[in-house]
C-alpha cells in the first residue's frame, strides 16, 4: 500500500515537471516552441513549421495564422497570428500573438 502511494506521487511529480517544461517552452502559443524559435534564422523556422501565412518585410515580421478571435467577451473577429520579429540577418528576436499587420 505504501509503495503504491509512492508510485502515484512520483507519477504526479513527473507529470507536473513535464507539463511545466512544456508551458515554459511554448509560453506564447502551444503549437510553437518559443525557446527553439528565438535565436534561429527564419528559414530554419519555416523548414520546421512550414510556409508562413503572412509577412511584413518592412517591419521584418513573419507569422502563422492560429485562430480567429470570436470569443464570448468583446471579440474582435480578427485573424490572430503567431508573429516572429527578426533582425537584419534574419534571426528571430521576438515572438508574440497579435492581430494582422497594418490597419
Amino acid at each position: 500500500m505504501r509503495n503504491r502511494k509512492k508510485v502515484i506521487l512520483a507519477s504526479i511529480i513527473c507529470f507536473a515537471l513535464i507539463l511545466g517544461w512544456f508551458f515554459s517552452t511554448h509560453s506564447t502559443y502551444y503549437k510553437y516552441n518559443d525557446k527553439w524559435i528565438i535565436g534561429l534564422h527564419i528559414e530554419e523556422v519555416e523548414k520546421r513549421y512550414g510556409k508562413f501565412d503572412d509577412k511584413d518585410e518592412g517591419l521584418r515580421m513573419v507569422g502563422y495564422y492560429i485562430y480567429t478571435d470570436d470569443g464570448l467577451i468583446m471579440p474582435s473577429h480578427l485573424k490572430m497570428y503567431y508573429w516572429m520579429e527578426y533582425d537584419e540577418k534574419g534571426i528571430v528576436i521576438k515572438v508574440a500573438v497579435e492581430g494582422p499587420r497594418g490597419g
